[in-house]
């Protein structure tokens, strides 16, 4: 199953031991409800890693029924993003969020989390704090590098200009003959001479 399909309402059954304690636990987790997105994300990337993102995915989407895949993939990014000890308690789950793609380097990740908590900074603010302090390698929209521009000369225009009589001559000549040849068929079709 494709990882943008939407999830279904089956519930998954496991005979094997092991993986049928991994679905309890998801199951709770769904009981449980509110603000466990992290729990979610590194139960399901326990999932990935134990069978296969298409089980985990599959059977999750069951289970957790409020999430789209998308957003359960996201909470798996997210989750292996930031390590359990870089995570800031005090902190919501979108300020995690808001470092993962500084995975890399997980000493700056604590380090602006922290000065979140220290500051208690909204996640929008932090958001924008984080892109401040470490900006995007790549550009949101792509800009042109160069531009080559030139002026071109009578003799440039002229040349064109007969290019295009040419052209157009060519394509007028082709065009008649397909129109004749048209015209003999049907012609040799209704028997006419």
């Amino acid at each position: 199953m494709s990882d943008t399909l939407e999830c279904t309402d089956e519930l998954v059954k496991s005979p094997d031991p092991v993986h049928q304690d991994w679905l309890d636990r998801c199951r709770e987790l769904a009981k449980a409800g509110s603000n466990l997105q992290f729990d979610i994300g590194d139960l399901l990337a326990e999932g990935e890693d134990r069978w296969s993102r298409e089980i985990a995915y599959d059977e999750a989407c069951v289970i957790f029924h409020d999430y789209t895949r998308a957003s359960l993939q996201t909470l798996v990014s997210v989750a292996r993003s930031v390590k359990p000890l870089i995570r800031v308690k005090d902190l919501s789950w979108a300020h995690h969020r808001a470092v993962a793609k500084l995975a890399k380097s997980p000493e700056t990740q604590r380090e602006l989390l922290a000065h979140a908590a220290e500051n208690g900074m909204l996640v929008a603010d932090f958001r924008e704090y984080v892109k401040a302090k470490h900006p995007s390698k790549k550009p949101k929209h792509r800009e042109e590098k160069f531009r080559v521009t030139f002026e071109p000369s009578a003799e440039v225009y002229e040349y064109l200009e007969a290019k295009s009589f040419e052209w157009n001559m060519a394509i007028g000549l082709v065009a008649n003959a397909l129109i004749e040849q048209a015209r003999l068929q049907s012609v040799e079709e209704e028997g006419r001479p």
